[in-house]
């Protein structure tokens, strides 16, 4: 029997095994514990709380911090109950990749200020978790979009998400257009719904898909590996970051060599994905989901997934990035495990550097990194 999910003393998130914050931190003196994304916003307003959560902090205390009151004079927005529940801004949603979708106190009341919007809150949980499709647009460059869609006798609820931030999708935008089919203006009803129908459909219910079918790392993988479409990797990495890096366990119970492995599935993933942000110049979306992969030791120790972390570091050369391969190699034990690459960093860097690695390892590195020059149409590096 599975246990009972923890939810977040914050924003009432369940406490996933990728959510719940490292190093059994995020506890306080009542027993609950917040969720990762909630500490990041405490530790801003109370530097100490990560050290001292435990000892000064309760769940009535974090909610000050997360939920401060409004200024003196200004009216707060009513919250309307809706199926017998308050809803609560500052909410995170679960979406149909098993991913985040955060709905922030500031939209909210910028919304819901219309009554049309205030009337559909109750609905958006089913948006996201079971949308009937989503497509993906194209907003104001270099920003993405997802519409998610669902439909219903009356008409279509529509829900647009942010995707600029893949830790976690942020709700912009909610509406629903309505279609009585036996209505006067049921053939402009119909077209309007259907003209919100645009950009690209990454998933469908009514095509069979599901989130394990539509799979976008394959895709990225063999845009890394021909060198070819780096727009295209781009956005299949956006799907894959969003999917794996709020990935949840708790639909079922893992042994801990199922976990292990997971993490280093997920870790392998993410390395690929921070290989298409790097191949993109997209390096701070890149720096924000390098600790999740860059010293993870089973992947040092896997044949065939350290090479995502080789890759990484390739295309970090590839864009001059020194100063982010000196701040890897400061560790210690990364740099004594890819000692043949940090060689060939400093070789690119000063042709008479003397190479601390061995010698027949050091060239099986420069003649794979050579071939694989050779194989996305670039120059060698040595």
């Amino acid at each position: 029997m599975a246990k009972p999910v923890k939810l977040c003393a914050g924003c009432g998130a369940p406490l996933t095994f990728m959510s719940t914050p490292n190093f059994w931190s995020g506890y306080l003196k009542d027993g609950g514990r917040v969720c990762r994304h909630c500490m990041a916003r405490i530790v801003k307003v109370v530097p100490s709380f990560g050290l001292r959560s435990r000892r000064d902090h309760t769940t009535a205390s974090i909610q000050k911090i997360l939920h401060p009151g409004p200024v003196q004079g200004e009216q707060p927005v009513k919250e309307q109950k809706t199926t017998g529940e308050q809803y609560t801004p500052d909410k995170m949603f679960t979406n149909h990749l098993r991913g985040f979708v955060w709905l922030s106190r500031k939209v909210f009341d910028l919304l819901v200020a219309q009554q049309s919007k205030l009337e559909l809150v109750h609905m958006l949980n089913d948006l996201f978790e079971h949308p009937d499709e989503v497509w993906q647009l194209e907003m104001d460059q270099p920003r993405h979009a997802w519409r998610y869609v669902k439909y219903y006798h009356e008409g279509a609820l529509f829900g647009i998400v942010d995707i600029e931030r893949m830790d976690h999708l942020n709700v912009v935008d909610w509406y629903f257009l309505k279609h009585d089919k036996d209505g006067p203006e049921a053939t402009a009803q119909a077209a309007a719904i259907e003209a919100e129908r645009t950009g690209k459909l990454i998933y469908s219910k009514f095509e069979g898909d599901t989130p394990e079918t539509h799979d976008r790392v394959p895709f990225l993988l063999d845009a890394l590996t021909t060198g070819k479409d780096p727009e295209g990797a781009l956005a299949a990495a956006h799907e894959a970051h969003n999917r794996w890096w709020a990935l949840d366990c708790t639909d079922r119970e893992y042994s801990q060599e199922e976990l292990m492995d997971m993490l280093g599935l997920r870790a392998f993933v993410l390395a690929s994905v921070a290989t298409v942000y790097v191949w993109n110049k997209e390096f701070a979306i890149a720096d924000r989901i390098q600790p999740e992969f860059i010293y993870h030791e089973s992947l040092w120790k896997h044949e065939q997934r350290r090479e995502a972390i080789e890759l990484y570091l390739i295309h970090l050369l590839f864009q001059e990035q020194f100063t982010r391969i000196d701040a890897i190699f400061a560790e210690a034990a990364f740099k004594k495990e890819f000692l043949c690459y940090h060689d060939l960093y400093k070789s690119v860097m000063d042709p008479h550097y003397e190479f601390e690695s061995k010698q027949q390892p050091f060239l099986n590195v420069v003649n794979k990194v050579n071939h694989y020059c050779r194989q996305i149409g670039r120059k060698h590096l040595l």
